[in-house]
């Protein structure tokens, strides 16, 4: 399907410049949109920009590609660029990268043209240490595994079970498919860890019924880890 006009690299370009972001940019990008990567490039260097794409690990397969919870590519220029551009729809990618870089990420819907300003990384990871600090005391854990292909951590959430026990607490793993809120109701547990995709404890955690961590958090919680900097929850 072709994409619609607002998505031609000189009219990205031209909302890039006068928006006034850096000039050091690092771009990122959802796999349908990384066609435009080389194009914007070219687009914006006669602006003075210098648009870098990371080669991430073996999980991406292409340069500069944004995947679920995985941003290493974003990671492997950090110390070359000044702020991170990603291009795609939706805020769930953003939002993941902007967890993982200390640097501001602005996010431009390739189809609308709508550039949305630097996420707050500091609220978010603000928001996510006030709730890691509320179960610091939390007696009996539910470790959530999913059983999806590409997303089944059981030998993590085994690892996650043994830390847990030898710092004296009750730990059980939950196998699921595709997880429902629902799910959790009801049941003698004070807080979970969740070794699925992020997106459950860091989008979706207003929706259970307790608390939802990710692993890096779990082990800020039980004192394996300082509370800073933080570490994002990404898949190697």
């Amino acid at each position: 399907m072709r994409r619609p006009d607002s998505a031609d690299p000189e009219r990205l370009a031209l909302i890039v410049r006068e928006a006034g972001l850096p000039l050091r940019l690092g771009l990122v990008a959802s796999v349908q949109h990384l066609d435009l990567i080389p194009q914007l490039q070219h687009a914006l260097a006669s602006g003075g920009y210098t648009l870098l794409v990371g080669e991430g690990d073996r999980r991406l397969a292409h340069p500069g590609q944004a995947l679920g919870c995985n941003y290493t590519g974003a990671e492997a220029i950090r110390s070359q660029v000044d702020a991170y551009l990603f291009l795609g729809t939706g805020r769930f990618h953003p939002l993941g990268l902007a967890y993982t870089v200390d640097a501001p990420v602005w996010s431009l819907d390739p189809l609308s043209g709508e550039l949305e300003p630097p996420i707050d990384r500091e609220k978010l990871i603000a928001k996510r240490l006030l709730t890691v600090a509320q179960v610091r005391d939390a007696r009996r854990w539910g470790i959530l595994v999913s059983s999806f292909a590409g997303q089944d951590r059981s030998p993590m959430a085994e690892a996650l079970r043994r830390k847990a026990e030898a710092h004296g607490r009750e730990a059980e793993v939950l196998v699921f498919g595709r997880l429902d809120p629902r799910d959790l109701e009801g049941r003698d547990i004070d807080a979970y860890v969740n070794t699925a995709c992020p997106r459950i404890a860091l989008d979706d955690s207003d929706l259970y019924p307790k608390p939802v961590l990710t692993p890096p958090e779990f082990l800020v919680a039980i004192g394996e880890r300082p509370m800073t900097p933080y570490l994002f929850d990404t898949y190697h």
